[in-house]
């Protein structure tokens, strides 16, 4: 109903800024009487391998909410699209794109490329605003403005939830490329965290059919609990292997490396299995905004990191611009840089701030530190802990 998979694999623009001046602050973006604030959704929103049109629909949902209340002070938020089609060099012409059209922000979107993008944005000062967190660089780059914990949060809480609810020896099955290795990172940071210690990581390929090799191996490492730093997909492959090869004891990843329909097929060999996730539970009212809007955009698109990155990024342009006289990116990332508090409208632990680094050292550009615990019981997965509690082990 609302997650997918995570991202460890792996352009046309449809519409065109117009362009204005007599704007008293440099930057792109430039905004006159009623033009409208463009801005950029990109990232692989279609591809043969890995699809994430979500982000797209998170943006388009966000900005017809805000255009329906007004805009920014009158100037509607124009949402333009620019696939990179999981591809480097398409990447890099989105974001030269953005630059030459004079947007605003890119916002929300899965780019597996972004440590060679980068360059580009800083050079045109456009600030990259709800991104999926899936790379070390997108969680320390200055320009980059996650609105949610995303990939490091989800994946350090696996970790910390592998010690507490196993024991202390955790295996780690991991993926080969480096989008999974990041994660596996994350995960023995958590595990670190809880007192507990890796006892050793095994490679599952992506895609691959029969994870039962892996799965031997991971046993095999006699573990307290195992923790997947793999895609969802995989990720449910693994857990049946390990599963058969007769490992009752927990599993843990990511929300998104398990699909409510994968949990669903899988029935009780999904038991003892531990999920954190950055957003809240559709169930909440206080995150209802989100969920409703996405039902009216898009009644099938998922309602997941993904979506609610992008839609909250729309959120954050559309607040720290309001009362604004200049609406350029370089306005943004001043606001972006110094708001005590950017409203994320009950999707997470609470309101956050680029105002000074966040709470994990390593990742300074995590602003939300919170999570929700989710386990499997019978088959069904539900909210272990019923607010959200702070990696760091705190409400």
């Amino acid at each position: 109903m609302r997650r997918t998979t995570t991202p460890f694999l792996a352009c046309a623009l449809i519409a065109a800024l117009a362009t204005a001046c007599g704007n008293s602050e440099s930057g792109a973006g430039s905004a006159a009487a009623d033009s409208p604030v463009t801005i950029m959704v990109s990232g692989t929103l279609s591809s043969p391998n890995l699809s994430y049109p979500q982000a797209a629909t998170g943006a388009l949902a966000a900005a017809q909410a805000i255009n329906k209340a007004g805009g920014v002070d009158g100037h509607p938020i124009k949402v333009v699209q620019c696939n990179d089609q999981l591809n480097p060099s398409t990447a890099l012409a989105c974001v030269r794109k953005a630059a030459q059209q004079r947007v605003v922000a890119m916002v929300g979107g899965i780019d597996l490329f972004t440590a060679q993008l980068w360059p580009t944005l800083k050079a045109a000062g456009i600030p990259w605003v709800g991104l999926d967190v899936i790379s070390a660089d997108q969680a320390t780059n200055a320009m980059s403005y996650p609105m949610t914990g995303g990939t490091v949060t989800g994946f350090y809480q696996a970790g910390r939830l592998a010690v507490q609810k196993g024991g202390k020896r955790v295996a780690i099955v991991k993926h080969e490329n480096p989008q999974s290795a990041f994660v596996a990172g994350l995960i023995s940071a958590g595990v670190a965290a809880a007192g507990g210690t890796v006892a050793g990581q095994v490679v599952s390929k992506i895609g691959n059919s029969d994870p039962s090799p892996a799965a031997a191996q991971a046993t095999g490492k006699k573990p307290d609990a195992i923790a997947c730093a793999c895609n969802a997909g995989d990720g449910a492959r693994i857990l049946k292997a390990v599963r058969q090869a007769g490992f009752s004891k927990p599993f843990a990843a990511g929300y998104p490396t398990l699909l409510d329909t994968d949990i669903q097929s899988l029935g009780p060999l999904a038991d003892n299995t531990y999920t954190p996730s950055d957003i809240a539970d559709p169930g909440d009212p206080k995150a209802s905004m989100f969920f409703t809007q996405m039902q009216a955009q898009d009644p099938k698109a998922r309602r997941d990191g993904i979506s609610a990155g992008a839609w909250l990024g729309t959120y954050a342009i559309a607040q720290l611009l309001k009362g604004q006289s200049s609406l350029t990116s370089a306005t943004l990332v001043r606001r972006l840089n110094t708001a005590p508090a950017i409203d994320t409208h009950g999707l997470t632990g609470g309101s956050i701030s680029f105002a000074k680094p966040g709470v994990l050292p390593q990742y300074p550009r995590i602003a939300d530190p919170y999570v929700i615990d989710y386990g499997v019981t019978n088959g069904k997965r539900t909210p272990v802990t019923r607010s959200f509690v702070s990696v760091y082990g705190g409400a």
